[in-house]
């Protein structure tokens, strides 16, 4: 028994992770064409007010650069909820 749960939990972090980590890179994607359509010459990428990542207009060029503090908060806290819904999910239907 131990062995099974050990293995599921191994499996959802793993999922969680990933899963978390491709969410951040879609939204952080879609932050930088937006940032490229629009005029705006800087633009914070916020959760809950937490900012993880910064895009800059310069010369015309955009650029973006993590904020470092922000970016393993936002990740290791969706990825801890991500855990958690997966787990709430193997309670609800075993």
């Amino acid at each position: 028994m131990v062995k099974v749960n050990l293995r599921r939990w191994s499996l959802e972090g793993l999922i969680s992770l990933v899963v978390t980590a491709g969410l951040l890179s879609i939204i952080i994607s879609s932050a930088n064409a937006w940032m490229h359509m629009g005029r705006a010459s800087v633009m914070d990428l916020r959760v809950f007010g937490l900012a993880f990542y910064q895009l800059t207009r310069t010369a015309g060029q955009v650029s973006g650069q993590t904020l470092n503090q922000g970016m393993g908060a936002v990740w290791l806290g969706g990825s801890l909820l991500l855990f958690g819904l997966l787990e709430a999910r193997h309670h609800l239907i075993s």
